[in-house]
């Protein structure tokens, strides 16, 4: 067995110093069979879906490795208290049919990737929660993504803010409706002009967030609304298998994650930061200004949920520049987590330790400085929580040493321009960092450092208590010292090497642009033309229903759709 399907499955599944190679030297079988046991616990739904489709299938349609399923930790479950060996599936992943469909829906997708489409308008719904706006630029970029890639398309944001912000679009029709809190979000927010786009729509994409009486709208407008949930949401009430909606991430059953062009830092791009006045203390800036600036400073954007994980973060960052002499500046999107820290810890203590001499602090429009010492370096934290899209961006950028996250957003964004690191994710981020974990395992075996970081992440999340018999993985985490564990690891420089070969690995094999744009483009289609819908949908029911296999599914929806592509 031998071709360009298995080369590019060993690329995915072969790691070496320099990045991502084949490796001609290992049997395919015996590489598979490795694959398929990385998941040491196997149920036997885990392993009916192994054998549901095979990747022989895949080698037989000619379809990419990158839309084979890989398993890498395997179904969601819940850990006897008393004994975490034992364990069972949560009850959401025990409908195989369920499981299946979300096990082919990728290679299912791309089947539409070459359809060319009628003119249309699409509409695409998000819910913004009032933790950050992390979910409006990733729903933005989303909708930039299909208008480049679908120009004919007419696409509309209607986007539910709790927040006062001006935005503007290129090619984009935006619809923003205001709510003060969660208690607001009712069907009554949509007017008649909401009702009239949405039902005049070819497609529906709700994302990333559930609005909570989407079946009420559905049955106002008539329509059926794809709902594709942030990272990890596969183990979620709104977006687990048996829902019929998808969510993005990397578990096996989720799409994957949206990417981002790669870019480098321009110095224009420092010259249009809404913040240079502050950041450079110059009214006017020139060429010179930045170049005096980049020499004299280090700089690095943290994002951050807590105030354990702004302590974490700021450790690993200071033990790492302890002996450099240069001055370091910070910008906090979020400063309520550094606010904390501060006021709760002793700032004193903690900077004196690395030769810190003196700390300013820029938060809602005063500044406050702290004397440490006599001698030693300066710290700037800018606290700038109306900071935009452009500028986070550019930060990201900048960024010399580790970049604090703590969303689906900005991780996309350190991963397409391939940057280190450390993520402070609310709780319910637990269930993707627990995949990243996974994948993390699995790929850096020559970057052991890199992944027992990356590792910390989902030990930082705070376990929840629980007087159930059975309890979530994080039950059993133990407490300890993550700071200067995880400080002693980034000084590893094979860590930060390592996060970024993670990174290159991630943007090719498991970005979900192109199946963004293929799930449109089949939405679009099947609202034009109902009877691909039908067709699709009879086949669908005779593959799970065990009457005809994957490959012929694939044949027989291929075939169909011929016409429609260019």
């Amino acid at each position: 067995m031998a071709g360009n399907f298995h080369d590019e499955v060993l690329k995915l599944m072969s790691v070496e110093m320099q990045g991502i190679n084949t490796s001609s030297s290992k049997d395919f079988l015996s590489e598979i069979e490795s694959y398929q046991n990385f998941q040491k616990d196997e149920t036997c739904l885990e392993k009916a879906l192994l054998s549901s489709v095979s990747i022989e299938d895949f080698e037989t349609l000619n379809l990419g490795a990158h839309l084979f399923p890989k398993m890498f930790r395997g179904l969601p479950r819940f850990y006897d208290r008393n004994d975490p060996a034992i364990s069972q599936v949560k009850p959401h992943f025990k409908n195989f049919l369920s499981l299946k469909r979300q096990y082919i829906d990728k290679a299912l997708m791309h089947l539409y990737q070459d359809v060319v489409v009628e003119k249309a308008h699409i509409t695409i719904l998000t819910w913004v929660m009032n933790d950050g706006l992390g979910d409006f630029f990733a729903s933005v970029e989303i909708a930039k993504l299909i208008k480049e890639s679908i120009p004919q398309l007419d696409v509309h944001l209607i986007t539910f803010l709790p927040k006062d912000i001006s935005y503007e679009f290129e090619n984009i029709i935006w619809h923003p409706i205001r709510y003060k809190d969660k208690k607001d979000l009712k069907l009554s927010l949509f007017d008649d002009d909401h009702i009239k786009i949405l039902k005049d729509s070819s497609y529906i994409l709700q994302t990333p967030t559930f609005f909570p009486e989407t079946p009420e709208l559905e049955e106002k407008i008539g329509r059926k609304i794809d709902s594709l949930g942030e990272y990890g949401f596969i183990d979620s009430k709104a977006f687990n298998p048996k829902t019929g909606n998808r969510s993005l991430g990397l578990h096996f059953l989720e799409k994957g994650i949206p990417t981002l062009k790669p870019k480098k830092l321009q110095k224009e791009d420092l010259f249009q930061l809404e913040i240079r006045q502050k950041l450079f203390e110059k009214t006017r800036i020139n060429e010179k200004h930045i170049e005096k600036y980049l020499e004299k400073r280090r700089f690095n954007l943290a994002y951050l949920h807590s105030m354990r994980g702004t302590e974490i973060y700021l450790n690993i960052v200071l033990k790492k520049r302890a002996k450099d002499t240069l001055d370091l500046d910070f910008v906090f999107p979020d400063g309520a987590p550094l606010i904390e820290f501060l006021e709760k810890k002793n700032p004193e203590e903690f900077f004196r330790r690395y030769a810190i001499r003196e700390v300013l602090v820029q938060f809602d429009g005063k500044e406050y400085h702290l004397e440490v010492q006599k001698k030693g370096k300066r710290i700037r934290f800018f606290c700038e929580e109306k900071l935009s899209n452009k500028d986070f961006q550019t930060f990201v950028l900048l960024s010399q040493d580790l970049v604090g996250i703590r969303g689906n957003r900005s991780f996309s964004e350190v991963v397409s321009y391939n940057k280190p690191y450390f993520s402070d994710a609310p709780y319910h981020s637990k269930y993707f960092l627990k995949d990243l974990s996974a994948v993390a395992e699995y790929y850096l075996s020559e970057y052991p450092t890199a992944a027992s970081f990356i590792s910390l992440f989902f030990k930082n999340i705070r376990k929840k208590r629980s007087s159930e018999l059975y309890v979530e993985e994080e039950f059993f985490q133990k407490s300890q010292d993550l700071s200067n564990k995880a400080a002693s690891l980034f000084l590893d420089p094979s860590t930060a090497k390592g996060i970024c070969v993670l990174n290159k690995i991630l943007a090719k094999y498991f970005s979900a642009n192109s199946f963004l744009v293929s799930m449109v483009k089949r939405g679009v289609l099947h609202h034009q033309i109902p009877a691909i819908k039908e067709s699709e949908k009879s086949l669908l029911l005779e593959f799970f229903n065990n009457e005809i296999s994957f490959v012929s599914l694939i044949n027989e929806i291929s075939l169909i759709i011929i016409p429609y592509k260019m």
